[in-house]
């Protein structure tokens, strides 16, 4: 055991660097995670929905009047069920050459291949029919078998990543990016929403498409059509793909920008809404953001965003609350801009109380970066006494990952804050917030962040103490409040992290005297 004495002058406090880059990594991947759950429900609901409801065009690609009976029987089909037992027969239909049967076997595959649990990808592909499905796109003349043969390969296209990957095989890209540009509307969604099922599958995937200019080739197609059919499927195949590192010129990258935010702005589709709003926090996140995160800051839209703030969809509400956090996180005159904006942390304190988990992280997260920020920014966060104590009563006894947040808020704040800030907030409990973290069962990542939090209070005592030319008082509360002993306690932990970072914090702010 060392004995501890205090130097005559603790060395000046050293400032945390990358403070709104800090646990990214760790952040990433459950944000990873979470957009793909989302990303993956998205293609299943649009696959169910497209089948029940039929297409979004009044103008349909297949005319009944070349064909009444035909067009009645279709009618029929459309309307039936079909089940697995009957998919050779289904396969016989499309490959032979009478036309009411290739209507038939077309529909019955598109049917089985729109199942939510197991559609029969792997067995099309088996069976040749991909060939056929090829044939019948091409021929003009029977838009309702090109109809049908486009919906079963964009089906197919929302399988798992191997089967995707076994279709674009047989079937190049080309023929998807056509059609959004088909006359028939029909078409052209199908074709967007191929696009999309592939972007949302793998990163490999969407760095196919942006090797064949696709994220272009959607910007362009969304900025000049009308038809608010095509600009909802696009919008979202266009998120799909910024989930990939774009290595695309900035310009074009900002009129993306440019439509997310217009649609926020103007759109009242909630579907398309929480599109915009994920290629939108995809944009803005990451190093080197600011030109975008300015970008957006330009449209206008800070005060549609605090309105989604009070967003009950949690698909939404979790982007926005991404995006400000990102904007927070992107450098000190945008974090400045967002202390100005009405509302902002009463809301974000409303996602703090949320009763999802996950709404509750990431609003800590975000103001974890606006606690790295500004006398100004601190002080909106903690000097209201309720906010203070919330985020301390978080960093105690919420789920690891909401704690590790909230403790994040705390240190920030300790690490920036101006002198009357720290004593009101050693006033309302933080030092005893992060001793009570320090325990032999805590996670250690947490204890590391404790201790941060601790040599920050310190840190501002001595800046205090030598201000006024008298002790350090914060090193006293520290020491009645048993905080030299917790920290030797820390010296037994398994983790060489936690010990080098106990020993380091008494080095600094005491002289030790080997026994």
């Amino acid at each position: 055991m060392d004995n501890l004495t205090k130097p005559q002058d603790s060395t000046s406090p050293a400032v945390e660097s990358d403070l709104k880059l800090k646990r990214d990594e760790y952040n990433l991947t459950i944000r990873k995670k979470k957009r793909d759950e989302v990303m993956r429900k998205k293609r299943i609901d649009l696959a169910a929905n497209f089948a029940d409801t039929g297409f979004t065009s009044t103008n349909s690609a297949f005319d009944p009047a070349q064909n009444e009976e035909l067009a009645k029987l279709v009618a029929d089909w459309r309307k039936r069920e079909f089940f697995m037992k009957e998919f050779f027969e289904l396969v016989e239909c499309v490959k032979s050459n009478d036309r009411t049967k290739q209507h038939f076997g077309i529909i019955g595959l598109r049917k089985l291949l729109s199942k939510d649990n197991e559609p029969p990808i792997i067995n099309t592909l088996e069976n040749g029919l991909i060939p056929i499905f090829i044939q019948f796109i091409k021929n003009e003349s029977e838009s309702y078998l090109q109809l049908e043969a486009v919906w079963c390969l964009t089906n197919m296209l929302a399988g798992t990543t191997e089967e995707t990957q076994a279709v674009l095989q047989l079937v190049p890209l080309e023929n998807f990016t056509i059609l959004i540009y088909s006359p028939k509307v029909e078409l052209a969604e199908l074709g967007l929403w191929a696009i999309g099922n592939i972007a949302g599958d793998s990163a490999p995937l969407r760095d196919h498409l942006l090797q064949n200019n696709c994220f272009e080739t959607l910007v362009k197609l969304i900025e000049t059509t009308q038809l608010p059919e095509i600009i909802d499927l696009g919008v979202w195949a266009l998120a799909n793909i910024c989930k990939s590192h774009l290595n695309a010129p900035l310009e074009l990258i900002f009129r993306a920008i440019d439509i997310f935010c217009k649609i926020v702005l103007t759109s009242t589709e909630p579907e398309v809404i929480t599109d915009a709003i994920w290629g939108l926090n995809l944009l803005s996140h990451g190093e080197n953001n600011v030109p975008q995160v300015q970008r957006i800051l330009q449209s206008g839209i800070l005060g549609a965003l605090v309105l989604l703030l009070d967003n009950q969809k949690l698909a939404t509400l979790v982007p926005v609350i991404r995006i400000i956090g990102n904007i927070a996180a992107s450098d000190e005159t945008n974090a400045e801009l967002l202390s100005e904006v009405p509302r902002l942390i009463p809301m974000l304190f409303k996602c703090v109380g949320h009763i999802k988990k996950v709404v509750r992280r990431e609003a800590c997260w975000t103001l974890s970066n606006l606690a790295a920020g500004s006398h100004k920014q601190i002080g909106l966060i903690i000097e209201e006494v309720a906010y203070l104590s919330k985020l301390i009563s978080m960093a105690i006894a919420e789920p690891i990952d909401v704690k590790r947040e909230a403790l994040w808020v705390l240190v920030n704040a300790t690490n920036k804050c101006g002198m009357d800030q720290i004593i009101h907030m050693m006033h309302n409990g933080i030092l005893d917030c992060f001793l009570g973290l320090l325990n032999l069962d805590e996670d250690p990542e947490i204890i590391k962040v404790a201790i941060s939090g601790i040599n920050n209070v310190l840190n501002k005592g001595v800046l205090i103490a030598r201000q006024t030319q008298g002790e350090n008082i914060f090193l006293s509360e520290f020491e009645q409040h048993g905080g030299v002993l917790k920290m030797e306690k820390m010296q037994e932990h398994p983790s060489e992290e936690v010990y080098e970072a106990a020993l380091k914090l008494l080095e600094k702010h005491y002289d030790l005297v080997d026994n």
